[in-house]
């Protein structure tokens, strides 16, 4: 009988718990500090149904998580934890605030790094799963490696691939631009610029895009580079822009 009441007080701690962390996102959210992904996120958690789940699951396709990285590789060395199944799990967060709480609370020698969802889903090895905010019990998701392989399905068939869309990707070592050329069923035929940025950049100047390489942060240009749907969507692409597709 002891048990029963110290589990259901347990029980109830956690709850309220639970519902303080979710408070306090949703303050921030509305005070414009928050992001969407966290918003998809404490709906999800407080509702638990199919809806709030797709919801939360469109909303981390185009966001940019923090992983923590131990170098400069950009998926050579992220923090890694292990699931209850035994199997890796990428240590991804919702903020840089609370990547950067992880790396004080777990004594990390790794720094926060933004990536694209896509670009980490993509890029993952089989048999290695995602898990938002692993420091944080009440305000935390999993995606299991299997949940990984299926949202590579979803969001391959879900994305918008447009036909003269300029998008920003990463590509060797920095961010560049590419041009969606045409679309077929084979897969994508796309140009990739010589411009580079250390950043992701929030626009681009469709003008002043080249083919030719050069600088520091140097992309080797491509005319015209046919790949497969899954390897665009490892460079983890934003569009900014588009332009007419000529001859």
């Amino acid at each position: 009988m002891f048990n029963f009441f110290k589990n259901r007080k347990d029980a109830q701690q956690a709850s309220k718990a639970k519902m303080q962390s979710l408070k306090e996102v949703i303050e921030h959210v509305g005070s414009s500090r928050g992001s969407l992904l966290e918003a998809a996120l404490v709906l999800h958690l407080t509702e638990e149904n199919q809806e709030s789940l797709a919801r939360l699951l469109m909303t981390f396709g185009a966001s940019d998580p923090w992983i923590l990285n131990q170098g400069g590789e950009r998926l050579g060395d992220p923090a890694v934890t292990e699931g209850s199944d035994g199997a890796p799990y990428v240590a991804a967060f919702t903020s840089l605030d609370r990547a950067t709480a992880a790396v004080a609370e777990w004594g990390l020698p790794n720094h926060p790094s933004p990536i694209s969802a896509l670009e980490l889903v993509f890029a993952l090895n089989a048999g290695i799963g995602i898990v938002l905010n692993a420091n944080e019990q009440h305000f935390q998701w999993n995606f299991t490696p299997l949940q990984v392989s299926n949202l590579r399905t979803l969001y391959e068939g879900s994305h918008q691939y447009e036909v003269g869309g300029i998008y920003s990707v990463w590509k060797q070592g920095a961010y560049g631009a590419v041009k969606l050329l045409h679309l077929d069923e084979g897969g994508l035929h796309i140009r990739l610029y010589g411009n580079a940025w250390p950043g992701r950049p929030a626009e681009i100047d469709v003008a002043a895009l080249t083919l030719d390489s050069g600088g520091d942060l140097a992309i080797q240009a491509v005319g015209h580079m046919p790949v497969v749907k899954s390897s665009f969507l490892a460079m983890g692409p934003r569009k900014l822009s588009s332009a007419p597709v000529t001859e």
